[in-house]
């Protein structure tokens, strides 16, 4: 979101998807070729931040991302 980066600590898989729900609400309105999505973790493996299946979660990112994709 240029200049208007999002900070979420205590992430969980509702989160993400209420997070990506709303990326993919505000480019919607879009054509194609200009509708793209990017979500960052910092750091990313140090800190768990992994669509993968886990043993904490399962696989409910994964599950979140499909949920997002085919609403």
């Amino acid at each position: 979101r240029r200049g208007r980066p999002g900070l979420c600590v205590g992430g969980s898989p509702d989160r993400w998807r209420g997070g990506l729900g709303a990326g993919v609400r505000a480019v919607a309105h879009r054509g194609d070729s200009e509708r793209c999505v990017l979500r960052h973790a910092w750091s990313e493996w140090a800190e768990g931040a992994v669509l993968e299946p886990s043993a904490r979660f399962g696989a409910t990112y994964l599950l979140a991302v499909r949920d997002v994709v085919h609403s």
